[in-house]
Order: C-alpha cells, then sequence, then structure tokens
C-alpha cells in the first residue's frame, strides 16, 4: 500500500470517527445525513489541478450543495418557521395615548390586598410582637424559657 493510500485510510478513518459519512465521489448522496465527507480522486499522482478542472468541480459541488433547497416544500418550510419567528419593532410611527387615569377594577384588587394583609395582620398580631422581642435581643444573649 503506497504511502497516499495509508494517508487516505487513515483520513477517512478520522473523519468516520467524528461522525462525517466518507463516500466515493462516483457514488455520492449528500441527503445520507448531516455530515458527508466526498472522497476526490481521479488526478494522476503527479497531475496538478486546471484551473477549468477546479472551477467545474465547484460549480458541480455547488449544484449538489444546494439540490436541496430547490425542493418546494422546504422553501415553503424555512418560510413558514422564519415567519414565525419573526418580530417587527416598528419606530416610525407615534403612538396616541387612548386613555390615561385610573383604573376602578385594579384599583378595588389593591383595595382588597391591603385589606386582606391588614386583617392578617390582626390576626396574627401576638405572633408578630413576639418574634420582634425574640429577634430584637442580642444574638449573643441567647434564648431564656421559663
Amino acid at each position: 500500500m503506497t504511502p497516499e493510500e495509508q494517508a487516505r485510510q487513515e483520513i477517512d478513518r478520522q473523519l468516520a470517527a467524528a461522525g462525517w459519512l466518507v463516500q466515493d465521489r462516483a457514488r455520492m448522496d449528500i441527503y445520507v445525513g448531516p455530515g458527508v465527507a466526498i472522497r476526490m480522486q481521479g488526478l494522476l499522482p503527479d497531475a496538478e489541478p486546471t484551473p477549468e478542472g477546479l472551477a467545474a468541480a465547484a460549480k458541480e459541488l455547488m449544484r449538489a450543495v444546494l439540490r436541496p433547497f430547490t425542493n418546494v416544500r422546504l422553501q415553503a418550510r424555512i418560510m413558514k418557521l422564519q415567519t414565525a419567528s419573526e418580530q417587527v419593532i416598528e419606530e416610525v410611527s407615534i403612538d396616541t395615548l387612548l386613555y390615561a387615569g385610573h383604573d376602578a377594577q385594579v384599583r378595588q384588587r389593591a383595595k382588597g390586598l391591603v385589606e386582606g394583609f391588614r386583617a392578617f395582620i390582626e390576626e396574627h398580631r401576638n405572633e408578630i410582637e413576639a418574634l420582634q422581642v425574640l429577634y430584637g435581643r442580642p444574638y449573643r444573649a441567647g434564648l431564656r424559657f421559663g
């Protein structure tokens, strides 16, 4: 086995260990998973790629990568997701104040909360005073029962 073949096998092994699906260029299927590595072969050992060959390979690869986006259902799904997550903040027009004042329902709700708190305080006044006396003493004095 040549050093190039050994290097190719090591690269394929490392790509597979990282979760990539390694495929030959002639039988590539980029839809088999999220990470596809395509094994590019075809040049002679001492040959250099020509600019035309590189351009053709780039064009072919671009077509293969963009092929999923020609799917009409996928395009519709992308547009639906974009519309659902889009948030428009309009800063041009000036808002108009329709009403400024007190709301009777909010006032009644607040009054009910205050009255409920007062009733709680009255009901638990003795316990509250005992806690005030207890926590009003210095910590070092300790508690004494008796």
